[in-house]
């Protein structure tokens, strides 16, 4: 299968790619989120795998923009925890370290650790962890570093110089697997809309009120505004349902004849929580 993904070998979409799918997988790398998406909205490849959520941060608004703009549909989710490791060259010492490269959220996820033990240390963006201990390696420059996962620093010949950096040990990212359509799925027990309502008093109580009464939980809610309509919004709604049970049907039944706009991304079986 081609899965597109932002990032490179043994990054943490990779590592997530390799959680979700028992098929041999052949990567497509992209540098940004919206490629992922224009590489699966095109039929470019098989899948793509993008970031949506991360447990110390929340939600990435840019994917829940391009879940809007491409339309593509949901079709499975995994929960990976992140351990950052601060990678150099062999004979690097941590004292020496003039300049830290990584993904930004993996910066932001370390910056305690960072400002504590690397104070004098100039941190620079890169466009994916796992590049970023690649560009080290090449780099042979022992004053840089990286922060990227063991395995990405095995794969390019780096050695940790200390660790698990990350400010905190819980620290989970949710990714979802996008297709161009939806895939029916038996065991599917977890749906991802997209919910419009009109501008009245009320209106999104009673649209959420519908999936109460058929005793539906909801995982996710996050509101979005409309390109092109200012202060317009649409809802982003993740609830613990496969779309072909009784609850569901009669829930989304229940949202059109009271004349909300619903469009479906999609069901899929939902990803293992972690337990903390």
């Amino acid at each position: 299968m081609k899965i597109a993904i932002q990032g490179t070998a043994e990054s943490y979409h990779h590592q997530a790619v390799k959680t979700l799918l028992d098929n041999e997988i052949h990567l497509v790398s992209c540098q940004t989120t919206a490629q992922v998406f224009e590489a699966v909205s095109a039929k470019a490849v098989d899948r793509g795998l993008v970031t949506i959520e991360n447990s110390l941060h929340g939600s990435l608004n840019q994917t829940y923009d391009l879940l809007l703009q491409h339309r593509v549909s949901i079709v499975g989710e995994v929960y990976l925890h992140k351990s950052l490791g601060l990678l150099g060259l062999p004979g690097a010492d941590i004292s020496t370290i003039k300049e830290v490269y990584s993904h930004a959220s993996a910066l932001a996820e370390c910056r305690n650790y960072l400002d504590t033990n690397l104070p004098w240390a100039k941190h620079i963006e890169y466009y994916d962890a796992a590049a970023s201990a690649q560009f080290v390696k090449e780099s042979n420059d022992p004053t840089k570093a990286a922060l990227a996962s063991q395995q990405a620093g095995l794969l390019h010949g780096l050695i940790p110089l200390e660790e698990a950096v990350e400010d905190d040990e819980h620290n989970y990212t949710r990714f979802v697997l996008l297709n161009h359509q939806p895939i029916s799925l038996l065991d599917s027990n977890k749906s991802s809309i997209i919910l419009q309502t009109d501008h009245q008093p009320g209106a999104l109580h009673k649209a959420l009120g519908c999936f109460a009464n058929n005793g539906i939980n909801l995982s996710k809610l996050e509101s979005h505004p409309i390109p092109g309509k200012s202060w317009n919004y649409v809802f982003y709604i993740d609830f613990e349902a496969g779309l072909t049970s009784s609850q569901a049907k009669q829930a989304l039944n229940q949202l059109d004849e009271l004349g909300f706009s619903v469009e479906i991304l999609s069901d899929y079986v939902k990803g293992q929580l972690p337990s903390n």
